[in-house]
């Protein structure tokens, strides 16, 4: 959750809800740019591989 929230504001991603699931999470998010939930998802993955 650490890396969530610190990823999301370094990319611009406000987000609104989330549901931690057994091998996924759901996350209901507005991004500031077009690129921003993508490169929010890329650098979480990328942190937690």
């Amino acid at each position: 959750m650490d890396d969530l929230t610190e990823q999301s504001r370094r990319f611009g991603c406000t987000i609104h809800a989330y549901t931690l699931m057994t091998e996924h999470v759901h996350l209901l998010l507005t991004p500031e740019k077009t690129d921003s939930a993508g490169q929010l998802m890329k650098h979480v993955g990328q942190r937690y591989v």
